[in-house]
């Protein structure tokens, strides 16, 4: 009688992935929490994925890849520390058609690394021909969608000028901005840059303007910001007058009165 062997088959390891969450919002301080929550539900139920690290761009378009964070985790990949890439929809990677396209074909597979949609139902390493023309019309639609908001917010951006509205965050220094955005002269500030000009038509160079201004303590234009609130940040708090400032305001149009600031000029053309 043939001896049986006692050998038992012993099962292949399971496949485990190095994996990163990355996060991508291009209107800076909005919340990341759901996008994180959604990865992390994920990462639960599929216990294959190590979660390495959790990658960030907060306030970073989607229309290029200049992103810190993206940059960053690809060199985790090209090290081969980092090996599937979680994300929550296609867009989140890029609203570039042409440049998603490239690493979503070529960079990502070159490196060997896997990435995961999870609400678009993507997964590159399970990808039929028809999971491949969904993302494909994903990543087109995403590009339009970027363009589309852009052309949208120029045309409001250009409505608010033809109307004599300023468009920028904070108005220039000299200038206080009236709530309905149009220039108004600032009664504090404007003589101070009426008083540069005056210096420079006398001969002055731009740093004895501003060893001037800072001996008599007269905030510079940060400065400024930060005694009324405008500015938070307390680097603020000491800053002083520097010749590029001086520089800036010199050939800053808005002090002319320049339509394309729709205010009235602090410093007249013949002294200009």
């Amino acid at each position: 009688m043939a001896r049986k062997s006692r050998k038992t088959s012993i099962p292949p390891a399971a496949v485990t992935y190095s994996t990163a969450i990355y996060l991508r919002l291009s209107v800076k301080n909005e919340s990341l929490l759901n996008q994180q929550q959604l990865l992390e539900q994920y990462l639960t139920n599929h216990p294959e994925f190590t979660l390495r690290k959790i990658f960030t761009d907060n306030g970073e378009t989607g229309t290029n890849f200049k992103r810190p964070a993206w940059n960053a985790l690809i060199q985790e990949c090209k090290h081969g520390n980092i090996n599937c890439i979680i994300i929550k929809d296609l867009s989140r990677l890029g609203r570039n058609y042409i440049e998603t396209g490239d690493y979503l074909e070529r960079v990502l597979p070159t490196l060997g690394v896997r990435l995961i949609a999870v609400s678009d139902g993507y997964d590159s390493q399970n990808l039929t021909n028809n999971a491949r023309l969904i993302s494909n019309i994903k990543n087109l639609v995403n590009d339009f969608y970027a363009k589309d908001i852009s052309r949208k917010v120029i045309a409001a951006i250009r409505t608010k000028q033809k109307r004599g509205q300023f468009v920028g965050s904070l108005p220039p220094y000299g200038y206080s901005k009236e709530p309905g955005g149009k220039l108004i002269i600032n009664p504090d500030t404007a003589p101070i840059v009426r008083r540069i000009f005056e210096m420079k038509a006398a001969g002055l160079g731009n740093a004895l303007i501003c060893k001037k201004l800072n001996s008599e303590n007269i905030p510079c234009p940060n400065r400024y910001r930060y005694l009324t609130g405008q500015a938070q940040s307390n680097k603020y708090e000491n800053t002083i007058w520097i010749a590029s400032t001086i520089a800036a305001i010199l050939q800053n149009p808005a002090y002319h009165g320049s339509a394309a600031y729709i205010c009235e000029a602090i410093i007249p053309q013949k002294l200009s």
